[in-house]
């Protein structure tokens, strides 16, 4: 497991949700590069309608399986890229993270996230599409 720590300067003010703002990695001798993942079950098939809640749990459900497939966890993310496809969903977001980042990152090492709004995924019932990137 790479040595991971964070940073949060003061003069970047405290994130307003689960991530840092820097982080290093020393030790990986390897990297895991997850592909934006959306709210789809192992068909393809769409999950979760216009619940934006039920629509997190199967993006960040599929990126788990990912990451266990690479032999990583969620220890080893090191970086996210969220997209959303309307900023109304961003409080949604935030809410989601808040919940259920502490469950999942244990140690309080929230990885450095970019939010960007997206036109469209591609299925139009998407809401968002997280990727990830870990170290191993």
């Amino acid at each position: 497991m790479p040595k991971v720590q964070v940073f949060n300067p003061p003069e970047l003010g405290k994130p307003h949700s689960p991530y840092s703002r820097a982080l290093r990695v020393d030790g990986a001798t390897s990297f895991v590069y997850v592909a934006g993942m959306a709210s789809f079950d192992k068909d393809g098939k769409p999950v979760g309608g216009d619940d934006f809640e039920a629509q997190c749990r199967q993006v960040f459900l599929n990126i788990e399986h990912a990451l266990k497939a690479a032999g990583a966890d969620w220890d080893n993310v090191v970086n996210f890229t969220s997209f959303l496809k309307d900023a109304a969903d961003i409080p949604l977001y935030a809410k989601y993270r808040q919940a259920h980042f502490p469950g999942m990152f244990k140690q309080g090492n929230f990885p450095p996230n970019t939010l960007v709004l997206a036109a469209r995924f591609s299925h139009e019932i998407f809401r968002l599409e997280v990727q990830a990137v870990a170290a191993l």
